[in-house]
């Protein structure tokens, strides 16, 4: 895998090494874990039965994940979604706003991982 390609995505790999304590192989596999999981499509699911909790607790899960390996950029957008839904203040609208940006990342996130792993 062309890690190197990963930071024109929204990655910091040199970061997300270091947290897995420079082991390539465990960064690579945590890549691969985030390409298997199959839950994010239930966001917007959550979204339109106004399940908020729920979606609360997939957007926290998925802002760990990022943090893991240092996908900043996906990581960034999430931070103001998860704290929108940690308050349960949010309206609707601002929720789908973020919500679609986040949508945007992470297929962003998913196709460099795939670019990656192509080289």
């Amino acid at each position: 895998m062309n890690l190197n390609l990963l930071d024109s995505y929204g990655f910091e790999v040199t970061s997300g090494l270091a947290r897995c304590l420079d082991d390539r192989e465990l960064y690579e596999r945590l890549l691969e874990l985030f390409m298997e999981d199959d839950t994010f499509p239930k966001a917007f699911e959550y979204f339109e039965k106004d399940e908020t909790q729920e979606l609360f607790e997939l957007m926290h899960a998925l802002k760990g994940a990022c943090g893991n390996v240092a996908m900043n950029e996906l990581y960034g957008a999430l931070v103001p979604l998860v704290d929108l839904l940690r308050k349960k203040e949010g309206e609707k609208d601002d929720i789908f706003v973020l919500l679609s940006k986040v949508e945007k990342l992470y297929n962003r996130a998913k196709e460099g991982i795939t670019q990656a792993g192509k080289e």
